[in-house]
């Protein structure tokens, strides 16, 4: 078979496509990915930043209750709130929400809160008092 400049023409204009077409599937797949990466970043700095200004609200209260009553308000260690939060988000994003499954998803977040607070309070007991 001989080929003639038009073949060659045909080919060529193909071949090069083709690359546009494959080239342009690489770059969706690369920027879909790195905006899937951003968001979850963004995600958990938010998360993050939610948690610590949810602890920061429970310091300010347990202040209020101290002076109100004179006991001392002990407030679990901002990592509580932090992995509350990012418990909860998970809980809540994972997929359609139905009322029945609120209530369940709610339980699930508030036992890892209550998991924190236990860890807490044991790992507190066996460190050493300072001298």
């Amino acid at each position: 078979m001989e080929l003639n400049a038009v073949t060659v023409g045909i080919i060529a204009a193909l071949s090069a496509l083709v690359g546009v077409v494959v080239t342009s599937a690489f770059t969706l797949v690369t920027t879909y990915m790195n905006n899937k990466s951003e968001e979850r970043k963004h995600n958990r700095s938010l998360i993050m930043q939610i948690g610590f200004d949810y602890w920061k609200e429970h310091i300010a209260f347990a202040k209020v209750a101290t002076e109100r009553s004179g006991q001392r308000a002990t407030i679990p260690p901002p990592e509580a709130y932090i992995l509350f939060m990012l418990k909860l988000s998970e809980e809540l994003l994972s997929s359609r929400l139905t009322n029945e499954d609120i209530k369940q998803r709610l339980e699930s977040a508030t036992d890892t809160f209550d998991l924190v607070i236990d860890h807490v309070q044991n790992r507190d007991k066996k460190r050493k008092p300072l001298k």
